[in-house]
């Protein structure tokens, strides 16, 4: 799948388009495909790392492998459940917000 990543903070210029494994989803999760995502202050901020408390969470010198991808709020389609998921189905429309900021992508 396609996702926008950075392996340093800065501006829009270190983001780039990569293809990524897709995720799976885990015991209590669901696997959303992304019919769109915003652009917040959180992620302008994540993005460039500042202020300085926000890189104590996703790497110091650089986002850690877990947050190279950007992107919170979203909203699409469930793709796939895992286990001991219940209320959402496949072909659910959902939207919410994903913690590692990993939304600017085919899939989260």
């Amino acid at each position: 799948m396609l996702a926008v990543i950075r392996d340093v903070y800065g501006p829009p210029e270190v983001l780039r388009i990569e293809e990524v494994p897709r995720p799976t989803p885990g015991d209590g999760e669901v696997l959303v495909q992304i019919r769109a995502s915003s652009l917040n202050r959180a992620d302008k901020y994540a993005s460039l790392g500042t202020p300085a408390m926000i890189r104590l969470a996703t790497g110091l010198r650089r986002p850690d492998r877990r947050h190279r991808g950007l992107g919170m709020d979203f909203v699409g389609v469930v793709a796939a459940v895992g286990g001991g998921v219940s209320g959402l189905s496949v072909g659910d429309r959902v939207f919410g917000e994903h913690t590692l900021g990993q939304t600017w992508a085919e899939y989260a």
